[in-house]
């Protein structure tokens, strides 16, 4: 006998599959299985791998889309055809399938060539396919009796199960404080995407996540298993040291290593009991951030929490948030040298790209350009949030924000060229290999430059003293005049008295205008496109007529530049602070990081209580005072979290400092290696500073391997403060001109690629 098997898509119909396979083999050891599946689907990589002759077939879902319904039926006409030939080469007695797009040429092909069908219905209420299917087939076979009244030629059989999900050993139960005599029945909680069910039924293991974790993890237990046919951790680990180990020591940071022989936990206690920050405890901490970021890099970015942090019950829907949450994680991401990181941030960014245009032309009617949401399942990117305290339509930062790092990125390995094997990326763009500048950065620059140009409209203004005004039909600025940002949102605050945060003038998207459009200028100017001249007048007139920062009675920088507004800084967030970081406008202008310095003191003054609690609020101040220079207020705030219960034992950490939310959250974890990386070297293209923000309380210490913004390589850094010396190695990994600074010396320094420097600073 020979039979052909489809099925597709997902675990709750790949599986059932198998067991009728098995159980096919077992009847008859002489029949003839062929299985036919996608080309791109799970099943291609599952069932070759268990001896089972395979064909696959392009196949595209339905969709609401006219286009996708379009590509659906060609996919569908050119499957039948494949299916034909298969079937007169190979003359099944008959063909079974069990659900997914792909059984539908493999079914019609049958029917054309008068091949018996059987199909198997594993869900209550059967699927797109197995409805439209049912009238060509022989028999329909169904999991559960309520099933029967959706077809006429029905059969109740049950849900067969496959022998490798039902035989998956856990191991001795008793090391979990379970009975090994009685059954183990695990009950998981899924949140936000999957309706949970009553109870536990069949359907619940169609659940495409669910069966993906499940084929994932038997996968794993079968590939490190040891003699007694139980998962191995030790040979689990041992490949992953072999393939890691080299990247993960391309950085590495030693301090006093006192407290070597202390477990984590042991650290953890120690340090709450201490009024300095332990040495051992901070690396261990940083060495773990990064190999969190390198455990999560390569396809997109680091999500905030996850599955893969150990938790079911995710908050926030596992989402990415990119009002601060994925900026402040990715922040020592490409001074740490992290490339392929670097590049999954990259593919994150361009697979959001369509829908940040669809988001700017339904706010705002925009043409060719980009507006970010401030929240995104990694899929899509739509503006789906609207509220009174969160207006995210208008948070016109978000763009800009993030293609800071992706700039950093080029500052760091020049303009390389990346490919990708995301096939929704080459879908969007028709090509899988990118250059930095001219095929990524250029085209999104100039979609946000579109943005701002189309925000600012001279109707809406403020006048020389800093008052909003309003003339319809106005067509040009006064000399004295600028632009007002509006409407403009910071997240996530609003001013004192106010009941919604739908603002004006809003301090971020001041800096975020002028550090995207600089960052346009300099793009343009390297690349030098056909008119590009023009685009650069255009750049530096509207940079001359976007609002000034505006300062408050006690010197500090305001939230909003408007006179109308009040200052509300009983709040975590700090984004007013942009011009500082990610931005780097304070570098070269002392009075603004001199109101910088200032709007933290009145936030650690006003904010305190509740939302002192929250950890991202105090890992961006420490990347702030970092970048301001401020060796004293970083030390004291990542004391604060240091001592705080934030650290579980594994060094994860939670969303807030006194672990009220319960949950992993990546943002502190993955923050504080930008900290460190910032408190040790501040670099952009021209200059390379060392230890701006390093507080004596590190007493010496070594850094080697980092990473800067002017293609120079820090073999070495290592400063001794009894000594008062300090040790640097250097290598150029391009051709590069650039300031060398530490405390008041400056060397300047012309190096060729793969040129070496060492130089010592006595102080």
């Amino acid at each position: 006998m020979k039979v052909i098997i489809t099925a597709g898509g997902t675990g709750g119909h790949i599986y059932p599959a198998i067991s009728i396979i098995d159980k096919i083999k077992k009847m008859d050891k002489s029949c003839e299985i062929l299985y036919i599946g996608t080309t791109n689907r799970m099943e291609k990589d599952i069932i070759p791998n268990m001896n089972i002759d395979y064909e696959g077939i392009k196949i595209n879902g339905l969709s609401k889309n006219p286009i996708t319904c379009l590509k659906c039926l060609t996919s569908t006409l050119k499957g039948i055809d494949k299916c034909s030939k298969i079937m007169k080469s190979f003359k099944p007695d008959v063909v079974v399938g069990v659900g997914g797009y792909v059984t539908v040429p493999v079914v019609l092909a049958a029917h054309k060539l008068n091949i018996p069908i059987i199909l198997h219905e594993q869900n209550s209420v059967p699927g797109k396919a197995n409805k439209f299917l049912s009238k060509y087939a022989n028999v329909v076979c169904v999991s559960i009796k309520d099933t029967l009244k959706y077809f006429k030629n029905g059969v109740f059989t049950g849900n067969p199960r496959s022998e490798v999900v039902l035989n998956s050993k856990i191991g001795d139960k008793s090391k979990y404080n379970l009975n090994n005599n009685k059954k183990l029945v695990l009950i998981t909680y899924l949140d936000w995407t999957y309706k949970q069910p009553d109870k536990i039924t069949a359907d619940f293991f169609t659940i495409p996540l669910v069966s993906q974790c499940i084929n994932k993890i038997n996968k794993t237990l079968i590939k490190y298993a040891d003699a007694s046919s139980l998962f191995s951790y030790e040979a689990a680990l041992k490949p992953h040291i072999e393939k890691y180990s080299s990247i993960f020591n391309n950085v590495s940071l030693k301090l006093n290593n006192a407290d070597k022989a202390l477990s984590n936990e042991e650290l953890l206690q120690k340090q709450k009991k201490t009024d300095y920050i332990l040495p051992e405890l901070l690396k261990r901490v940083y060495n773990h951030g990064r190999y969190a970021m390198y455990s999560c890099a390569g396809h997109t970015a680091p999500r905030l929490s996850g599955l893969w942090t150990g938790e079911w019950n995710m908050l926030w829907r596992s989402a990415y948030t990119m009002d601060a949450n994925v900026n402040i994680q990715v922040s020592g991401m490409n001074t740490c040298g992290m490339c392929d990181a670097g590049k999954g941030y990259i593919w994150f960014v361009l697979k959001q790209i369509p829908d940040w245009e669809i988001n700017a032309k339904a706010v705002y009617g925009m043409k060719n350009a980009v507006l970010t949401p401030v929240n995104t399942d990694g899929h899509r990117a739509m503006m789906v949030e609207y509220d009174i305290n969160y207006p995210f339509q208008y948070w016109n930062a978000g763009a800009s924000w993030m293609i800071i790092p992706i700039y950093e990125f080029m500052q760091v390995y020049g303009n390389v060229t990346i490919t990708t094997h995301d096939e929704n990326i080459i879908r969007i763009y028709n090509k899988n290999i990118f250059r930095i500048k001219e095929d990524i950065l250029l085209p999104l620059l100039a979609k946000t430059f579109n943005f701002w140009e189309q925000l600012c409209t001279p109707e809406y203004f403020t006048d020389s003293n800093g008052n909003a005004r309003f003339v319809k039909g106005k067509t040009s600025l006064e000399p004295d005049e600028k632009y007002l940002i509006i409407p403009s949102f910071s997240p996530e605050n609003k001013p004192l008295g106010y009941k919604s945060a739908i603002t004006a003038n809003a301090a971020m998207d001041i800096a975020a205008a002028v550090d995207s459009l600089n960052m346009y200028k300099n793009i343009l100017s390297d690349i030098k496109p056909n008119g590009y001249q023009k685009t650069l007048e255009k750049i530096t007139h509207l940079i001359s007529c976007l609002p000034v920062y505006m300062f408050d009675k006690s010197g500090a920088i305001k939230e909003w530049s408007m006179n109308e507004y009040k200052e509300n800084n009983a709040h975590r967030h700090i984004s007013h602070l942009y011009c500082a970081w990610p931005s780097s406008e304070t570098q070269h202008n002392h009075a603004l990081a001199s109101a910088c310095r200032q709007a933290i003191i009145n936030r650690n003054r006003e904010n305190t209580g509740k939302d002192d609690t929250a950890s991202h609020g105090w890992i961006h101040k420490a990347l702030v005072e970092a970048r301001l220079k401020n060796p004293e207020a970083v030390y004291n705030t990542l004391l604060l979290l240091f001592k705080s219960g934030i650290f579980y034992n594994t060094f994860f950490t939670d969303h807030n400092t006194d672990r009220s939310k319960g949950v992993f959250c990546t943002d502190t974890l993955l923050g504080i290696v930008g900290i460190i990386n910032e408190m040790l070297v501040y670099s952009d293209e021209c200059t390379v500073e060392l230890l701006p923000a390093l507080n004596t309380g590190l007493i010496n210490g070594e850094i080697c391997g980092l990473l800067t913004k002017c293609g120079i390589k820090i073999n070495r850094l290592s400063w001794d403060n009894n000594k008062r010396s300090v040790y640097i190695d250097i290598s150029a990994l391009r051709d590069t001109s650039f300031n060398l600074i530490y405390d008041n010396e400056s060397i300047h320094l012309d190096m060729k690629s793969g040129e070496q420097t060492l130089h010592k600073f006595l102080h």
